[in-house]
């Protein structure tokens, strides 16, 4: 590859862009379309970095060999097999644009397309909260201050409603709404710009107008940003992604559990819902999964710790002395 290593390619960008301005036009045009943050984000990095091979390798016909080899070159440079997948993705999005306006033919797409990936094998287990975990997590901000009141209504999203963290910093009065008796989160939109309706405790519709009223607001986003010590509000834009991490951070540090993360939460509400007997095809639509096989996933598949195989054996303690 004649010596030219994938991640050393980041530094060349600004030039190389220069010179590929149709493909690079191209790469825009995608991110243009209605894809989530998190995709738009990926597939603007993925797509530079083959855009920057391709150039420095020398413009070779964009090709299904051309990606092959490229998988290759990933490969060799210790890129995970997701990673990977997520790169011919964005790249096979390029292909069907770039065939749209007939710089490349159509056998060229089909080869293109049929490339095939990586084994992608998503069996990681995850962390998650116990029952018991919940109620102590949730008695942590102080709910005396405008700040405790707000990080109080963030967990609450995360862990009650099972949102995505840019789910939850995306939420606006609009979408709490009464339904059938109870207080529900109507029609925001999730990922893959699906929308979605979800249930969420009275109590937590309580803290929300608390949080509220305290904060003065009446309109827009639910959850600000606060500065000045936590008593001046924010303009009328969603909390950044990174600052709702950093609320779960700081609280699971407090909860003795420093690595857990937003995500954690809404895993939480799965598990804790299925062991409480919650049919599963009612998480699924409550999540918003396509398929229900992403949602036995979150509960752990069939997978049963507390009645573990192990457990059959003698001579050994069943759990960890507290």
């Amino acid at each position: 590859m004649k010596g030219i290593t994938h991640d050393g390619l980041m530094e060349a960008l600004p030039g190389v862009l220069q010179e590929s301005r149709d493909l690079n036009y191209l790469i825009e045009v995608i991110l243009k379309s209605p894809l989530s943050p998190g995709t738009k984000a990926r597939y603007r990095r993925d797509l530079r970095l083959f855009l920057m091979w391709w150039v420095a390798t020398g413009r070779q016909r964009l090709s299904g060999e051309l990606v092959i080899e490229y998988a290759g070159v990933m490969r060799e440079a210790g890129k995970r097999p997701f990673q990977i997948a997520h790169a011919l993705s964005a790249i096979k999005t390029l292909a069907r644009a770039a065939a749209v306006r007939r710089w490349i033919d159509g056998i060229d797409l089909d080869a293109i397309l049929h490339v095939k990936g990586p084994k992608v094998y998503v069996t990681k287990t995850g962390n998650w909260l116990t029952a018991d975990d919940i109620p102590e997590l949730m008695a942590l901000p102080d709910r005396t201050t405008r700040l405790g009141k707000r990080d109080y209504v963030v967990l609450g999203l995360l862990l009650y409603g099972g949102l995505r963290a840019t789910e939850a910093a995306g939420i606006r009065f609009e979408h709490l709404q009464v339904r059938d008796g109870r207080p529900v989160l109507v029609d925001f939109y999730g990922k893959g710009e699906k929308p979605r309706s979800v249930a969420i405790p009275t109590e937590l519709f309580f803290a929300i107008q608390e949080w509220v009223e305290d904060a003065g607001l009446t309109d827009g986003y639910l959850i600000r940003s606060l500065e000045g010590h936590a008593r001046k509000i924010c303009t009328d834009t969603p909390l950044a992604r990174v600052n709702v991490w950093k609320i779960v951070k700081k609280y699971g540090a407090m909860l003795g559990r420093p690595d857990l993360a937003p995500h954690d939460l809404r895993r939480t509400k799965a598990r804790v819902a299925r062991d409480a007997g919650v049919p599963l095809d009612q998480i699924q639509q409550d999540f918003g999964h396509s398929c229900v096989q992403t949602t036995q996933r979150y509960v752990g598949g069939n997978q049963d710790f507390k009645n573990a195989p192990c457990d059959a054996l003698p001579g050994m303690k069943k759990k960890v002395a507290e």
